[in-house]
């Protein structure tokens, strides 16, 4: 009887001890900047792995390969593109591309740095490398001057970068491929997995 008693209140007294454990909330407190189309839509290119740059078999799974769109349409925002948005073509214009600031706003302006990644530089899925049928945008050429960087205001989630089309007035059936990364920013750092980003210009 003694040793039921005992038991009892063992249990008791460990149900009253994990009880009183508080649940701790889980708060995101980092900061990351990406581009909004990445994260919507569906990926079709990635960046080399470690072991393609060493000669060996790419694997878009790779750890250390990212895996990116390649936008052939106006990317609207906070949605994938649709068949019913407009396509890029030579005679677009302009595309504009959103950069999220992932975090609490800030008080101060975040300056995120872009750069151009050269067709080298990615493979598209699918594909083995080399084999890509479209060829890589000229600036100049095929697009005007990119800023190298973009400006999330004081207060805002959302920063733009635009990319002016060019025309060069003769029609083509390959299309060209402009892929931007996002390398870093003010007391913010890319998002791995949505800090590459391309579009795809018909010629057509």
């Amino acid at each position: 009887m003694k040793r039921l008693y005992l038991g009892i209140s063992s249990l008791v007294l460990a149900l009253g001890l994990f009880s009183c454990i508080k649940e701790e909330e889980t708060l995101f407190t980092d900061t990351l900047v990406e581009f909004d189309a990445a994260v919507m839509n569906t990926n079709n290119a990635y960046t080399p792995s470690k072991d393609t740059i060493l000669g060996r078999i790419p694997d878009a799974n790779k750890l250390d390969s990212i895996a990116f769109p390649f936008l052939v349409r106006q990317p609207p925002i906070g949605r994938a593109a649709a068949a019913a948005d407009p396509a890029i073509t030579r005679t677009s214009g302009n595309v504009r591309l959103r950069i999220n600031l992932v975090g609490a706003t800030r008080r101060t302006a975040t300056t995120v740095n872009i750069a151009k990644v050269p067709q080298s530089g990615y493979t598209l899925i699918g594909l083995a490398t080399n084999l890509n049928p479209n060829a890589e945008a000229v600036e100049g050429t095929h697009y005007g001057p990119l800023p190298t960087t973009v400006t999330i205001p004081a207060d805002s989630s959302f920063g733009y970068l635009d990319i002016p089309i060019l025309n060069t007035g003769m029609a083509s059936t390959v299309a060209r491929e402009l892929a931007l990364r996002i390398t870093g920013a003010t007391e913010a750092r890319p998002n791995r997995n949505y800090s590459y980003i391309g579009i795809r210009i018909s010629q057509q």
